[in-house]
């Protein structure tokens, strides 16, 4: 008798766990496409001249840059650019820049959804810095110059993945002092790369 209660009592449980539904597994929390981070960037770049004294056509280069975003609205970033080349006219010589740059860059519309908003994965940016630009012209002329100059930005962030963003920006680079006479409009696209990727 015992026996068959115990048996009973046992199919009993076994019928109450198989129908009961499985234990709900925890959700993970949303991506965050405005993390704070590292990030590393690559892109394309055709120049529009704007040279002050000098006929030369438009060229096309390569935008290297790495940055640190911090407080989601904000980053700093390091950046080289290298336009090769601006060919000149009228017996004016060819032109070549390259360019280092320390920039702050703003995210005006971080805080305005939320961190994991599929609207977050569409983030323009803003950005001014300085930088030190070389001109060298390949074809004879003036002397290679260096000095300081005044670097721009506006651009557009599209967040493939947590990771991958495709990027595309504008930036102006307006020549100071010695190099006064060689500021250009680049634009262009390519991909960038965040670091980090914890989820909130």
């Amino acid at each position: 008798m015992r026996t068959t209660i115990a048996l009973l009592a046992a199919a009993a449980v076994s019928a109450v766990a198989l129908g009961a539904p499985p234990a709900a597994q925890a959700e993970p929390p949303p991506l965050d496409f405005t993390r704070n981070g590292w990030y590393l960037q690559a892109q394309g770049v055709y120049a529009f001249e704007n040279f002050d004294r000098f006929d030369v056509d438009d060229g096309a280069g390569l935008n290297v840059l790495g940055g640190w975003r911090f407080w989601r609205m904000f980053g700093m970033e390091l950046e080289t650019e290298y336009i090769d080349n601006f060919a000149g006219n009228g017996g004016d010589p060819d032109y070549r820049t390259f360019n280092f740059a320390v920039s702050g860059r703003a995210y005006p519309l971080a805080r305005v959804f939320e961190p994991h908003s599929i609207f977050n994965r569409f983030q323009p940016w803003l950005k001014a810095g300085v930088s030190w630009m070389w001109v060298d012209p390949s074809g004879g002329g003036d002397r290679n110059r260096g000095d300081i100059a005044g670097r721009f930005g506006a651009g557009m962030d599209f967040y493939i993945t947590q990771h991958w963003v495709l990027a595309v920006s504008g930036n102006y680079q307006l020549g100071g002092l010695d190099v006064s006479d060689y500021s250009y409009l680049s634009v262009g696209g390519g991909v960038q790369y965040r670091f980090g990727g914890r989820r909130r």
